[in-house]
């Protein structure tokens, strides 16, 4: 017990002895601060007693001793949301968040660039899109290389035209007008008479008279033959152009008239060797209309007339003659009037001054005056003229109806086949006026 006893005072006196210890360093400590200081609560268990900052004891001056160093290989763990800082710039976010926003650096926000667009961008310095927008190209032709499918060909209207996706295309009849056409030449004609296939060209008319052949034809000119149209110019003007063409080739030519029905109100007047030609008596009318001649002959050149009819509109003249064939101061030589019809007229065909003419299958009808006179009075040998296969009848309404044939000259005449009516109680006849020499033979 004795000996317990002594063990427990000595385990007293040395704890006693130690806290003594510890109770002289705090002393020792407190003894060497500055005055008026104190120590502030640690703020790291780094360090003995982890002092960091040392306070005055009236807050006058804060001291901050150096900061701690710690490489990041002694840092472990993750750090917490609610320690994340609010970030700016480009990459936004609010304190204590980890939701991330990328800036906004374009507001035009949307789908660009189609089958008819092309997309344009700007990305700035850090590849970040700036500006964003669709585009309709514009490519100059230029630039573009190759054909198109003619899949990809759209519809063509207007003067030409073709279907969707497909390269045949069609000119519509009637498209192409006269105003459409390049200009041609002063009194020309377009067209080829090379004698081989060649691009048309204008021709004068001496080139259009041989290319044509010297033939006319009075559509060319406007003629309508509708018998309501006034043709009288356009026949006129077609008459001046053959003509011209007879002149300047040195030969005759030969003006066509088409079937129709051509109204005409005045004289039509031929003064150059020419044959004029229509489609045939029931097919090619002329009509006149009123006391006027049809149609005026002032040429000594021969000329032919044939193939038409010429009838006279509404009442019957009471003066006038249908044709007269007159070459003041000279002869006409060899003129022919075949197959020709005259109704209604009053006087059908005067010769003045006409040698060696022939009048043949030549229907004068219904005239109320004479149906052919010959009269030569430069020369009373007139020529043998002939009067063949012909039939001349006076209108039976004309009590004072004149001759079938008046003959006023010395020459010949002969006269086959040819029958002369009276239809009034005149007579259709032979008239002489002169001692001639007539060849009855029909």
């Amino acid at each position: 017990m004795e000996r317990g006893g002594c063990l427990a005072l000595m385990r007293r006196f040395f704890l006693s002895l130690f806290f003594v210890f510890l109770a002289g360093v705090v002393l020792a400590q407190v003894a060497l601060r500055p005055p008026n200081q104190f120590l502030a609560t640690p703020s790291s268990s780094t360090g003995f007693l982890g002092l960091r900052t040392i306070v005055d004891a009236d807050v006058s001056a804060v001291t901050t001793l150096p900061s701690l160093a710690l490489p990041s290989s002694q840092i472990t763990g993750v750090l917490q949301a609610a320690q994340e800082p609010a970030h700016i710039g480009d990459v936004t976010n609010s304190a204590g968040s980890l939701s991330m926003t990328l800036a906004t650096v374009n507001s035009n926000a949307g789908s660009f660039g189609g089958t008819n667009s092309i997309p344009t961008f700007t990305v700035n310095a850090k590849g970040l899109i700036t500006a964003a927008s669709g585009n309709v190209p514009s490519i100059p032709f230029t630039e573009l290389t190759g054909s198109a499918a003619c899949a990809q060909l759209p519809a063509l209207t207007g003067n030409v035209t073709t279907p969707v996706g497909s390269c045949v295309t069609t000119i519509p009849s009637g498209t192409i007008t006269n105003s459409m056409q390049a200009n041609e030449a002063a009194n020309s004609f377009r067209g080829n008479n090379t004698g081989s296939p060649a691009p048309p060209s204008d021709l004068t008319l001496l080139q259009t008279s041989t290319a044509l052949k010297d033939v006319i034809n009075a559509k060319l000119y406007g003629v309508v033959g509708n018998g309501i149209a006034d043709d009288t110019t356009a026949l006129q003007n077609a008459i001046n152009a053959a003509q011209v063409a007879a002149n300047a080739f040195n030969g005759p030519s030969t003006l066509y008239i088409p079937a129709g029905a051509y109204k005409i109100t005045s004289p039509l007047t031929v003064n150059q060797g020419l044959s004029i030609i229509g489609d045939g008596r029931n097919s090619t009318v002329l009509e006149p209309s009123g006391n006027m001649n049809a149609i005026n002959i002032t040429t000594i050149n021969s000329l032919t007339l044939s193939n038409f009819n010429i009838t006279y509109q509404g009442a019957q003249p009471t003066s006038a003659t249908t044709i007269t064939i007159s070459a003041s101061g000279n002869f006409n030589i060899a003129t022919a009037i075949r197959d020709v019809e005259i109704n209604n007229a009053f006087n059908g065909i005067a010769l003045v001054n006409v040698a060696y003419s022939v009048i043949d299958h030549v229907s004068i009808l219904t005239f109320a005056g004479d149906g052919v006179t010959y009269s030569a009075p430069l020369n009373p040998d007139g020529g043998d003229n002939i009067i063949d296969n012909s039939i001349f009848f006076g209108n039976i309404s004309f009590v004072t109806l004149g001759s079938g044939v008046t003959w006023i000259s010395g020459g010949g005449l002969k006269v086959e086949n040819t029958k002369l009516v009276s239809g009034g109680t005149g007579s259709t006849r032979f008239d002489r006026s002169m001692d001639s020499g007539i060849d009855y033979q029909w």
